[in-house]
């Protein structure tokens, strides 16, 4: 047995950002395809006639959507977290974001031994970090390795 779909569509927007369709169409006409016959409002009227929703279903989801989002708002894990069940072992392009991240994030004294203890791989880095002595000449070394110079 084949299914035929005969289908009826109507742009309700313009064709493109040189197109005005108010030049060859009412305001009017347009509104009218937008509320009456848009298959989404269509739709919705035709389950809350078969009695499949009501507008307290919707305040009721939208009330527990709203709670849902503020939930996640509140707790936002860790950037790493995304690559914790993924890799057995960091690959370096990754390591050096955790390392520069680190970076701009931790004190000097903290930062220089996370790059003692972790980031000995890294050697042309390890030898210039253990020889710097503040935080913002660490700052700057990262900025001129990305290609920005932090004095432009």
């Amino acid at each position: 047995m084949q299914n035929n779909i005969q289908d009826l569509t109507y742009r309700v927007r313009h064709h493109s950002t040189s197109n005005d369709s108010i030049k060859c169409r009412l305001i009017d006409e347009i509104e009218h395809w937008k509320m009456s016959r848009n298959p989404m409002n269509r739709f919705r009227r035709w389950v809350e006639r078969n009695g499949w929703w009501s507008d307290k279903d919707e305040l009721e989801l939208r009330s527990n959507i709203k709670k849902q989002l503020t939930v996640e708002k509140a707790h936002k894990p860790p950037l790493e977290d995304m690559f914790n069940d993924v890799y057995h072992q960091l690959p370096s392009n990754l390591q050096e974001w955790t390392w520069k991240k680190n970076c701009l994030l931790v004190g000097a004294s903290q930062l220089f031994a996370y790059v003692v203890i972790n980031m000995r791989e890294f050697d042309f880095l390890y030898n210039y970090v253990i020889n710097l002595n503040s935080l913002n000449q660490l700052r700057d070394a990262l900025l001129l390795w990305e290609g920005n110079d932090p004095y432009e």
